[in-house]
C-alpha cells in the first residue's frame, strides 16, 4: 500500500496488524478474503492475548482490548478499499463489515472545589512569578 502522508508509526502499526491476520490465516489466497473469514479473525482476537506471539514482551493473563481489536478491523478494512481502487479485487470485499465498537475511556475531571484549591495554591504563593502562575493554569486546563 502506498505510503503518502504516513508517518513511521502508521505505517509500522498498519504493517503489524497485516502481518499477524496474514500469519493466522497462513493458508488463505486473496480469493478467500470475504466478510466471513475476517468475522472468525475478530473472534480469534477477541479470545487473544495481549502480547501473544510478541517476539519480545511475553504474553499477558489480559485479553485484547476492544479498542485494540477495532484498530485490526479497520486496517483491514482501509486495506480491503485500497485492494478495490487499485483492481485487485471486483470490488470492496469488507465493505459491508461493520467494525466492532470499543467502550469510551472516561476521562474524571476536576470538580469545581479541587480546581478552587489549586487555584488557591497558586494565588497563595507570592513567590510565583505571573509567568509561573500562567504556565501552572495551562497544565491545569490542558492536563
Amino acid at each position: 500500500m502506498p505510503h503518502r502522508g504516513k508517518d513511521f508509526l502508521s505505517i509500522r502499526g498498519y504493517s503489524e496488524k497485516l502481518r499477524r491476520f496474514l500469519g493466522w490465516g497462513e493458508a488463505a489466497k486473496l480469493g478467500d478474503f470475504a466478510v466471513e473469514m475476517v468475522r472468525d479473525y475478530i473472534s480469534h482476537l477477541q479470545s487473544a492475548h495481549e502480547y501473544e506471539g510478541h517476539p519480545f514482551n511475553p504474553t499477558q493473563d489480559k485479553l485484547l482490548s476492544q479498542a485494540a481489536v477495532r484498530n485490526h478491523v479497520m486496517v483491514l478494512r482501509s486495506s480491503s478499499s485500497w485492494l478495490d481502487r487499485e483492481l485487485y479485487t471486483a470490488e470492496n470485499v469488507l465493505k459491508r463489515l461493520k467494525v466492532p465498537k470499543a467502550d469510551m475511556k472516561v476521562i474524571m475531571t476536576l470538580s469545581d472545589a479541587e480546581l478552587g484549591q489549586l487555584f488557591g495554591i497558586v494565588d497563595s504563593t507570592p513567590t510565583l512569578g505571573a509567568e509561573t502562575r500562567l504556565s501552572y493554569c495551562w497544565c491545569l486546563i490542558l492536563g
